[in-house]
């Protein structure tokens, strides 16, 4: 048996128990003392519960809250003396039910420099009900700020970034005033992701390559003159020239006849020139079509179509509320004036946490019992606990499966592998790995093993030494 594993389990299954533990204990001691209204502050703001308190008051780092505020959102009840004076705060027997309604919180509050201002941004989804925003006066460091205007803007921009796209049109001619009217100045972008925006053409980024060519037809003529040629025959004159590697035809001959002189009283007749023209065709590529590349930059932006953004805007209240309007009690001295009635510091319920703690450790023994059991099972009983390697021709080996070889019987019956397992074995060669119980097991017993018609049997050592008892098996072929 491998102890270290059953070890190792139960010490996660320890480790789990004890967070469980601590999150019950947590739980335990936040809502074991009688007062479950818990004064708390998130975001700057102070919560009774989950009721935000709206009159705060910060004096020397010490937070004050509005007496009337806190006995209505709390269910205490207060008693005063003769002279109006507090000298007892207690709790009622059923607090008044408070309606507990959400509270949203701004994603952004900003403060003027002059703290005349506040401003807070509000993101809401489509099931939040705007009316829950806190509107009402409020003090902040002492000023009071009352609402000056709300704002309201749907499908609010969540994302903004620069972007460059690149356009590719196709045209007939690259003259810079056709290329720009067909380009235009903007281009609307949107993409899959929820951005949108108009990019600006940059006409500095503007490339042009031709795209496409068509092939025509043009003539050639080539004109010749032949001198002092004996007369006006045309096989005196070339019928075919070649000029620039092009090949032309004769085409058209113009005759010019002129006297010789006599030389000693002898006519030597006349002389001609042929004035010859050539002509022939050749082909050459036309651009018919070029390809236009552009850059568009501009922001873009994503929006939220399921958001919708409520900006308030608080404006500080000329003059502050004065101690005759309401009595700023301290939580601390309402704490030390509730007298033997219910306290808000909640008192760590020691006794009761020692309880649950020898609980939890029974539970913690139960689990690893239980832990260690099923390993056993597994081990024992259901586990495979043999492993079939495959040998090949080059001596090397690979895994072929696992197989379990239970305690009723010495066979390892390879017949009984599934098809596809055996459809894997092309060799008569394996090895035989074994785990520790099924070793300790057969100690200086025969273990046999049977594939098609052929047994082989293995004695297994007791003085093996290596790790891992492997051992070799060759079928005949």
């Amino acid at each position: 048996m491998n102890y270290k594993i059953i070890f190792k389990i139960i010490k996660v299954a320890s480790l789990a128990t004890f967070l469980f533990l601590l999150f019950f204990i947590n739980i335990f001691a936040a809502t074991s003392a009688p007062l479950s209204n818990i004064i708390n502050k998130r975001s700057n703001q102070i919560f009774l519960d989950s009721v935000r308190i709206e009159n705060t008051t910060i004096i020397d780092d010490r937070t004050y809250i509005e007496l009337r505020e806190f006995v209505e959102k709390s269910g205490y009840s207060l008693i005063y003396d003769d002279k109006n004076q507090l000298i007892n705060v207690y709790s009622t027997t059923q607090p008044p039910e408070i309606q507990r309604e959400t509270v949203l919180f701004p994603i952004i509050v900003e403060t003027s420099e002059d703290k005349s201002i506040i401003v807070k941004t509000y993101i809401l989804d489509k099931n939040d009900n705007a009316a829950e925003i806190e509107t009402n006066e409020f003090t902040d460091n002492d000023v009071l700020y009352s609402l000056l205007e709300m704002t309201k803007e749907d499908n609010p921009i969540i994302e903004k970034k620069m972007h460059t796209e690149i356009i590719q049109i196709e045209l007939e001619t690259d003259e810079i005033n056709t290329v720009l009217s067909a380009l235009g100045e903007t281009y609307k972008y949107e993409d899959e992701f929820g951005f949108q925006g108009e990019l600006k053409l940059k006409v500095d980024s503007i490339r042009t390559e031709i795209a496409s060519y068509r092939n025509e037809s043009y003539d050639i003529s080539e004109k010749r003159s032949y001198p002092n040629l004996s007369s006006n025959d045309l096989s005196l004159i070339p019928k075919i020239i070649t000029v620039n590697g092009n090949t032309l035809t004769l085409s058209d001959v113009q005759w010019t006849e002129s006297r010789q002189d006599n030389i000693d009283f002898t006519d030597l007749g006349s002389i001609f020139t042929a004035n010859a023209i050539y002509t022939g065709s050749n082909i050459k590529r036309v651009e018919t079509g070029f390809l236009i590349t552009a850059d568009f930059t501009g922001e873009i932006n994503r929006f939220d179509w399921e958001k919708t953004r409520y900006i308030l805007t608080f404006k500080s209240v000329s003059g502050n509320r004065s101690d005759d309007e309401f009595q700023k009690v301290k939580i601390e001295e309402v704490v030390d004036s509730s007298k033997k009635s219910i306290s808000i510091k909640h008192p760590f319920p020691w006794g009761k946490v020692f309880g649950v703690m020898g609980s939890g450790i029974l539970v913690i023994i139960i689990i690893s019992i239980i832990v260690a059991l099923a390993y056993l099972l597994w081990e024992k009983v259901i586990g495979k606990n043999i492993i079939i390697y495959q040998v090949f021709s080059d001596e090397s080996y690979g895994k072929l499966t696992k197989m379990r070889l239970s305690k009723k019987n010495d066979i390892l019956d390879m017949n009984l592998l599934p098809i596809k397992i055996r459809e894997k074995i092309t060799e008569n060669k394996f090895i035989i790995e074994l785990t520790n119980s099924v070793r300790k097991r057969y100690e200086d017993k025969k273990i046999f093993v049977k594939l098609r018609n052929q047994i082989v049997e293995e004695y297994i050592d007791p003085n093996y030494e290596m790790k891992k008892y492997q051992f070799k098996i060759d079928f005949l072929e």
